[in-house]
């Protein structure tokens, strides 16, 4: 194969291969959730596809992704439960997605990931309260 090539003696090494994938991630997730927040189909297509899943486990502790990814995976977990639809709100509750938010929440708002990473403090705050309707949903619709 040949050699890699050579930067200028100035110029920045490019970005990681794990960072361009978050940079991806995060231009993925905030057209997804655009898509699930004004068009119903394509909401349909999501969880037709799985997609409550793989926005699950972007919330997982294991992944270690930032934390503008795990308030993006919020934001479209949050448009594709409001429907309360029973169905969808037990898969919600098979998948751990409970226990998983108060995680994420704690996470935000401790050491380990910092809100801080946001841009603002009202992202900051969004962020907090996306995580806390989202639960209020889930809790209010599994209820006995």
């Amino acid at each position: 194969p040949p050699p890699p090539p050579r930067l200028p003696p100035n110029a920045a090494p490019p970005p990681p291969p794990a960072a361009l994938a978050c940079e991806e991630l995060e231009q993925l997730l905030a057209v997804l959730n655009g898509l699930i927040y004004t068009e119903q189909h394509a909401a349909s297509a999501v969880l037709s596809a799985c997609g409550l899943a793989w926005l699950v486990e972007v919330l997982r502790p294991h992944r270690a992704l930032p934390a503008e990814l795990h308030v993006l995976a919020v934001h479209a977990l949050l448009n594709l439960t409001c429907s309360r639809d029973k169905l969808l709100q037990e898969e919600a509750r098979a998948l751990g997605l409970v226990a998983l938010l108060a995680k994420t929440l704690v996470r935000l708002s401790g050491e380990e990931v910092s809100l801080g990473q946001l841009d603002d403090t009202a992202a900051e705050g969004e962020a907090a309260a996306a995580c806390y309707f989202l639960l209020l949903i889930l809790l209010l619709n599994n209820a006995a």
